[in-house]
C-alpha cells in the first residue's frame, strides 16, 4: 500500500497543479463578472463593458468545453484573458497599471502568490 502511494504521488501532484490552474482561471472570470455586476459596470464605457462581458463569456465557455485541459492550457487562457481585461480594469481604477499591482487584479482581490501564504486549515476557538 505504501508502494502504491509513492507510485502515484507524482501523478497526484500533477493533478493538483492542473486543478489549481483551472480554479485560478475560473476565479478570475468570476471576479470580473462580479465586478461588472456590482459597481464596476457604471464606471466603464459601453464598448469596454461589452468587451469584458464577451471575453468572460467566451472564457467560461472555453473552460466548460476544456474540462480536462492541461495546466499549461489553463494558464495560457488566463494570461490571454488578463491581457485583454487588465488594461480595461486599470483604466476603470484610474491607474495606468504601474502601481505594482498584478495586471488585471483589482486591489481588493488577493493575487495567487499572496493567497498561497494563507493558512486555510481549521481554526479552533476556545468556547467558555
Amino acid at each position: 500500500m505504501i508502494n502504491d502511494a509513492e507510485k502515484y504521488k507524482a501523478e497526484d501532484e500533477e493533478n493538483k497543479l492542473k486543478i489549481d490552474a483551472k480554479n485560478d482561471l475560473d476565479n478570475y472570470i468570476f471576479m470580473v463578472e462580479n465586478m461588472m455586476r456590482d459597481d464596476g459596470a457604471k464606471n466603464i464605457p459601453p464598448d469596454a463593458a461589452e468587451t469584458l462581458k464577451s471575453n468572460c463569456t467566451e472564457a467560461r465557455e472555453w473552460l466548460q468545453a476544456n474540462e480536462f485541459g492541461t495546466k499549461e492550457e489553463y494558464e495560457s487562457k488566463k494570461k490571454q484573458l488578463e491581457s485583454v481585461i487588465g488594461p480595461i480594469i486599470a483604466s476603470m481604477q484610474g491607474s495606468p497599471g504601474g502601481d505594482g499591482e498584478e495586471q488585471g487584479v483589482p486591489p481588493s482581490m488577493p493575487t495567487p502568490s499572496s493567497a498561497d501564504n494563507v493558512d486555510d486549515g481549521p481554526k479552533i476557538e476556545e468556547i467558555d
